[in-house]
C-alpha cells in the first residue's frame, strides 16, 4: 500500500487542482445540510467522495494496511476488562441527556483522551470561527497530522445536517485549506467519528486521487443493552479496534516525515475503472524501471508464475496477499511494443485465423501446466506489433484445470461456453471456446 505521494507533476498537479476548489466550500456546518448537499449532486468531477453520492474509484483500503487491520480487529481483537470497563464508562456518560451540546462534548472529549491516550478535543480548522467538535492530531516537528476528526451532535436529529457528511467537511477544510505543503502533499489517513446523542458511527479517510471517505461501522447505540449482549460486545470490539488503529497512524506519521525511502512511485492509473497502474521504480535494480501494480481481490498467482518462465505471461516482480486486497507488481508491456488481441483484429486487420492459431499455441502452454485461465478474451491476450510474440494476462480467475471457480457474479453479456456457471469450475474447453468466440 502507498505510504506517501510522489511530488511529480502528473500526480501533484491533478491533487492541487482538488486542494483549490475547497476554498469554495461553505463551512462544515453549513456543507452538511440538505439544502447545500444537493448542489454537489451533479458534479462531474467531484473533489469530494464519500459515497453521498459520488463513489471513489481506488477503494480507500488500498492507500493504508491501517483500515484493512481495523476491520480485521472488529473481529477478531482480544478485549480486556479494563476495555469492557472503559465501554460501559462511555456507555454511562453518552446515554445521559445534556442540556446543552457542549456538555456532552466534553464528557466525551475526557473519556477518548483517557482511553485512546491521545489529547481528544476541539479541532480548529482553516478559516475564522471553523473548528471541528472531534479531533486528535500527531505533532511532530512543526508539523500536524489528522488523527481523529469528527462531530457530535447533542442528539440525533439537531442541527438539521448529516454528522457524516459534516466530518467529511470537515476532514477536507482542515487538509485542503492546509498551509503546509507537506500536508497537502501527502495521503493523510485518518479516522471520521460522528456522535449523536448516544449513537456512534466510525469512518476512514485519505486524500487519494480526490477526498476520499468510507463508513467503517454501522452506527453503534451506547447504550446498556443488557439483553442483548453481543451487541455491546461488538462496540467493544471496535473501540479496541479504533484505539489500535489510531495509533497505528501516529506511527505512520512519524515514518512519513523521517524516511525518504520508497520502493515505488505512481505515473498514472492505465484503465479508468481498473486498479491497474503504471508505477516507477526507486531502489536497487528496479530504479526508474516502468512496470505495472495491479490490486484485486482474487489472484491466480501459480498460473501466471507458470506462464511467465514460459515467456507467454508479463514477469512477476512481486506478489503480496497479507490484507484482503492482492497486489502483483509486473512487467510493464508498454504501447510502443504490445497491443491487444482485439485491437489487431479490428483496428490493424490483422488475419484472424493466423492470430487465433497462434493464440490457441500460447494458451495450450498454459494448459500443459494444468492451468485453466476462465477469462481469455481477446482483450486478454497481447500480442507485439510483428505479430511474433504473445503473452496472456489477467489471470485474476486463473487456477488449476477444474478445482478454480468463476466468480458468483459474472457478466451476462459474453458468449460463454454453456456449462459456464456462477460459482462452478472453471475447465480448460471454456477458455478454448471463449477464445475462438472473441476471435470470430
Amino acid at each position: 500500500p502507498v505510504t506517501k505521494r510522489e511530488i511529480e507533476e502528473y500526480t501533484y498537479a491533478e491533487i492541487e487542482q482538488k486542494t483549490k476548489r475547497v476554498k469554495g466550500m461553505t463551512m462544515p456546518s453549513s456543507y452538511c445540510k440538505p439544502k447545500e448537499m444537493i448542489r454537489f449532486l451533479d458534479e462531474e468531477d467531484p473533489f469530494m467522495c464519500n459515497h453521498r453520492p459520488h463513489d471513489p474509484e481506488v477503494p480507500i483500503t488500498l492507500y493504508h494496511p491501517t483500515f484493512t487491520r481495523f476491520q480485521e480487529n472488529c473481529a477478531r481483537a482480544t478485549v480486556t476488562k479494563e476495555d469492557c470497563a472503559s465501554v460501559i464508562e462511555l456507555i454511562e456518560l453518552m446515554r445521559m441527556v445534556f442540556r446543552y451540546e457542549s456538555e456532552r462534548q466534553h464528557e466525551f472529549h475526557s473519556w477518548a483522551s483517557k482511553y485512546f491516550n491521545l489529547a481528544v478535543g476541539k479541532l480548529p480548522l482553516p478559516g475564522e470561527h471553523q473548528e471541528a467538535d472531534i479531533g486528535a492530531v500527531a505533532t511532530i516537528g512543526q508539523f500536524s497530522f489528522a488523527l481523529l476528526v469528527g462531530k457530535i451532535k447533542n442528539e440525533i436529529g439537531e442541527g438539521g445536517g448529516c454528522a457524516y457528511i459534516q466530518s467529511c467537511a470537515s476532514y477536507t477544510k482542515l487538509i485542503g485549506l492546509n498551509n503546509s505543503d507537506i500536508v497537502r502533499q501527502g495521503l493523510n489517513p485518518a479516522f471520521l467519528l460522528y456522535l449523536c446523542g448516544p449513537y456512534l458511527g466510525i469512518s476512514r479517510a485519505v486524500l487519494g486521487k480526490d477526498f476520499t471517505m468510507e463508513p467503517l461501522t454501522p452506527i453503534f447505540p451506547l447504550l446498556f443493552m443488557k439483553n442483548d449482549p453481543n451487541a455491546m460486545e461488538a462496540l467493544a470490539h471496535v473501540l479496541v479496534a479504533l484505539k489500535t488503529g489510531l495509533h497505528e497512524l501516529n506511527d505512520y506519521y512519524q515514518f512519513v516525515t523521517e524516511s525518504g525511502e520508497f520502493g515505488f512511485s505512481y505515473v498514472k492509473q492505465i484503465c479508468s475503472g481498473k486498479l491497474l497502474f503504471l508505477v516507477k521504480g526507486k531502489t536497487g535494480d528496479f530504479q526508474d524501471k516502468l512496470m505495472v501494480l495491479k490490486f484485486t481481490k482474487r489472484y491466480g498467482i501459480d498460473g501466471h508464475n507458470y506462464c511467465a518462465k514460459k515467456k507467454v505471461a508479463p514477469e512477476v516482480y512481486a506478489h503480496n496477499n497479507r490484507t484482503s486486497w492482492t497486489m502483483v507488481v509486473m512487467e510493464y508491456l508498454s504501447e510502443e511494443e504490445y497491443i491487444t488481441a482485439h485491437t489487431a483484429i479490428y483496428d490493424r486487420k490483422q488475419d484472424r485465423k493466423v492470430l487465433l492459431k497462434k493464440a490457441e499455441d500460447t494458451v495450450s502452454i498454459l494448459h500443459a501446466g494444468g492451468f485453466a485461465h476462465g477469462d481469455l478474451w481477446a482483450s486478454n491476450i497481447m500480442v507485439s506489433h510483428d505479430m511474433m510474440q504473445m503473452k496472456v494476462i489477467d489471470f485474476d480467475w486463473c487456477g488449476l484445470d477444474g478445482s478454480a471457480t468463476y466468480p458468483h457474479f459474472i457478466s451476462t453479456n459474453i458468449p460463454w461456453h454453456h456449462s459456464v456457471d456462477c460459482g462452478k469450475p472453471i475447465k480448460k474447453e471454456h477458455d478454448m471456446y471463449l477464445l475462438k468466440k472473441s476471435f470470430e
